[in-house]
């Protein structure tokens, strides 16, 4: 490369950040909703320009003096990268490949077939497919073990590699090489990739009379309708709902606002935007509001609920419309806004912050932090394990570290490290799929019977994966619920088995416990809300 390319290279690399809001157009945003885009008139330093300059010079020194060669592009796109981890910890720069990837999460949807695959017990298992997927359509079950794809081999790949290599243009086949127990020889199947549905809401059923659970798992362009369909079931005789918002790392905004204006009055506040741009000022006000009377209302979170998920969260409690139960949120509030850029590369800019209804900043504080750091504040706010203090108008006080802070503290229950080697491996699940090859009829009933208890015993035995007697007996509940639930699943029960996996859930316990405080919320008694 001639020193005028690498200075050319260098120039449209930085040029990158300066002309975003010049000749861009918005896709999607995790913070706003797509703004319009506006032609700005540019207007450098002569500073500007020597730094450009030196860049270049520095790059073409390293491209034709290094002691090895390097690969410029690369090179280029890790400085603009590291520029922007000097700004904060969430504006990235994307290449083409990651940026498809972030299209089809906002969209809701991606090509592939449908399945969630895991290394089990030394192989790759299919642990579910999608309702109504290629996948499913094909007949690939649960239990099923992926031996290649289109002719590579899945021994010794990361679940990851082998979804990657499932994915792919939308109406294209894919070869499979499945192995079934009680099925002697590999079945070969060609599965066309369709476009597959994300969906952010996998479970919604009545925990208790009159009273509904529903999981959000994220927010996509899908979300605001998937709730409407899951709650129309229940709406006549609807006492009391349980929004769980644990380990939901946010998505599309707009989603997130559309959850919270079917929970407030309209016109009450639902989110502040503060940001140098003037499209990035804003206030995010309820349009539709209630369509029938209120209903107690409790809302789930956890260290790992993030972004969005804190918005709707966050509006809930400011508007003294439901009681927020679990532990300190991660206090995502930091505004991007997507780019497309040339080349299929893409970039997230933090062009505002998020504030509550009633001012508070949901961003945790990152300055003079490194992203590792900033990372682990969740593990050292939980370590605190503060308590949820109250302020004069029943708020939590602001800590300035950010985050939703529940009005009800309930911490989740960490794995011990025999669970953690049972789970991170998919043993249970593994073990349920011979158990059900050799007895058909018991595993159906997904009861776990002394018999089965024996024979898991012999087979973490012969894999020592428990040191003692009394370790797997210290366990049984905990074995007895994974194994239902694993059970469940290779029968086809997907939802039942989620439902198995809440029972004895402790942060579940405390939120049905919190329902008659979230009935105080609506003061239908008389009596004074705060």
């Amino acid at each position: 490369m001639t020193r005028q390319a690498s200075v050319k290279a260098a120039t449209a690399a930085l040029f990158v950040c300066a002309l975003l809001f010049a000749d861009s157009s918005v896709f999607l945003s995790s913070g706003v909703s797509s703004p319009e885009n506006q032609e700005a008139k540019l207007s450098f330093p002569k500073s500007f320009y020597r730094h450009l300059e030196a860049y270049g010079s520095v790059l073409n020194l390293v491209e034709t003096g290094y002691a090895e060669p390097i690969d410029v592009n690369r090179a280029i796109a890790r400085s603009i990268q590291r520029m922007l981890g000097r700004l904060d910890p969430h504006s990235s720069f994307y290449d083409p490949k990651t940026f498809g990837e972030l299209r089809s999460y906002q969209g809701g949807n991606y090509s592939g077939i449908g399945v969630r695959v895991a290394p089990a017990d030394g192989k790759m298992m299919v642990l579910s497919t999608n309702p109504g997927s290629p996948a499913e359509e094909s007949g690939i079950r649960p239990g099923d073990v992926i031996l290649s794809v289109d002719g590579v081999s899945t021994g010794d790949r990361a679940g990851a590699e082998v979804v990657s290599l499932l994915r792919g243009p939308r109406d294209t086949p894919v070869e499979v090489l499945i192995e079934r127990i009680g099925v002697d020889r590999p079945l070969g199947l060609q599965v066309l990739r369709k476009e597959i549905p994300e969906p952010s809401l996998p479970l919604c059923y009545a925990i208790l009379p009159g009273v509904v659970y529903l999981q959000l798992v994220a927010f996509t362009a899908t979300t605001e309708d998937e709730v409407d369909q899951a709650l129309k079931p229940f709406q006549a005789d609807l006492q009391g709902l349980v929004l769980d918002l644990r380990d939901n790392p946010g998505g599309n905004l707009q989603s997130a606002i559309g959850v919270a204006d079917r929970f407030l009055d309209v016109n009450q506040v639902i989110l502040i935007t503060k940001g140098r741009l003037p499209n990035a000022n804003a206030k995010y006000l309820a349009t539709r509001g209630y369509d029938r009377e209120p209903y107690p209302l409790v809302v789930l979170i956890n260290e790992q609920t993030a972004s969005a998920a804190e918005i709707l969260a966050g509006a809930i409690q400011d508007a003294r419309r439901g009681i927020i139960v679990g532990e300190n949120s991660f206090g995502k509030g930091l505004v991007q806004t997507i780019f497309p850029l040339s080349g299929g590369n893409g970039l997230s800019l933090t062009t505002a912050k998020w504030f509550t209804p009633k001012g508070r900043i949901i961003q945790r504080n990152y300055k003079n932090r490194s992203l590792l750091e900033y990372l682990k504040l969740v593990e050292r706010l939980q370590r605190r394990h503060p308590r949820a203090s109250q302020g004069g108008d029943g708020l939590p006080f602001e800590t300035g570290e950010g985050g939703i802070l529940p009005d009800v503290l309930a911490e989740s229950v960490s794995l011990t490290s025999f669970q953690h080697r049972l789970l991170s491996r998919h043993l249970l699940f593994a073990f349920a799929r011979e158990f059900k090859a050799r007895y058909p009829v018991l595993a159906s009933t997904a009861i776990v019977s002394p018999l089965v208890l024996g024979e898991l015993r012999d087979y973490l035995a012969a894999r020592e994966l428990f040191h003692s007697e009394r370790e797997f007996d210290d366990h049984l509940p905990f074995i007895q619920r994974t194994l239902r639930s694993r059970l469940l699943l290779l029968s086809l029960q997907t939802k039942q088995s989620m439902k198995v996996e809440l029972e004895g859930d402790p942060q579940v316990v405390q939120a049905l416990a919190s329902l008659p405080r979230a009935e105080l919320l609506l003061g239908r008694d008389g009596s004074d809300a705060e």
